[in-house]
């Protein structure tokens, strides 16, 4: 993937302020992000941006946190096998310990 051609230092300074300065719509972030409009509409409010009356909009900087925010990563790196039996001192969960109690469920009203 080419950039575009710069011939100068001060053109490249000047494509550079121009890129940094850049605002994406909702529905420019929506396509940038591969997400529903619908989403970011929800849940704008959670999300750093900037707003100019009604006007919402997501510079570059904004865009890299949310994508930060919204990055899920493993707890453990390590495959099961190269762990190695739990230790001692380690309890190990099982469904039972962990499934909701069953006082979450709804009563039928009526």
């Amino acid at each position: 993937m080419s950039g575009p051609q710069i011939e100068s230092v001060d053109a490249l300074v000047a494509y550079l302020v121009d890129s940094s300065l850049k605002c994406y719509s909702v529905a420019e972030l929506a396509e940038l992000l591969g997400i529903k409009k619908r989403f970011i509409e929800d849940n704008v409010s959670r999300l750093p941006h900037h707003k100019f009356g009604r006007a919402v909009s997501f510079d570059a900087a904004q865009v890299r946190r949310i994508k930060e925010m919204h990055q899920v990563s493993p707890l453990d790196t390590q495959a099961p096998a190269e762990q190695g039996p739990p230790s001692a001192g380690t309890s190990v969960l099982t469904l039972t310990s962990i499934r909701p109690s069953a006082g979450r469920r709804r009563r039928p009203t009526g």
